[in-house]
């Protein structure tokens, strides 16, 4: 009983997530049925809540200052009306 009441803090909260890749956030869905078909995918589709980053003046290719990861492995938010670049590493809540 002792050691329940010393147990240690987690490290993180119930309602965060790090997102390293597509798929890590719990609402993208990256199994989800097509729209247009209903059929399930053979394969992962982008995720429904970060999608993959794509922006006309940026290359894939491109290195984040603020990261030094190359714009291929990052992520993108539609959020007002410029969203938000995720970095992999980034800390996100549910």
């Amino acid at each position: 009983m002792l050691d329940l009441l010393f147990w240690p803090d987690a490290p993180f909260s119930p309602n965060e997530i790090v997102w390293n890749k597509n798929g890590d956030h719990l609402l993208d869905d990256i199994w989800r049925p097509f729209e247009d078909t209903g059929k399930i995918p053979t394969e992962p589709r982008e995720g429904a809540f970060v999608r993959y980053f794509r922006h006309p003046e940026i290359e894939d290719k491109s290195v984040c200052e603020l990261c030094g990861d190359t714009f291929h492995n990052h992520g993108w938010i539609d959020y007002g009306c410029d969203g938000k670049t995720i970095c992999p590493g980034t800390k996100l809540y549910i």
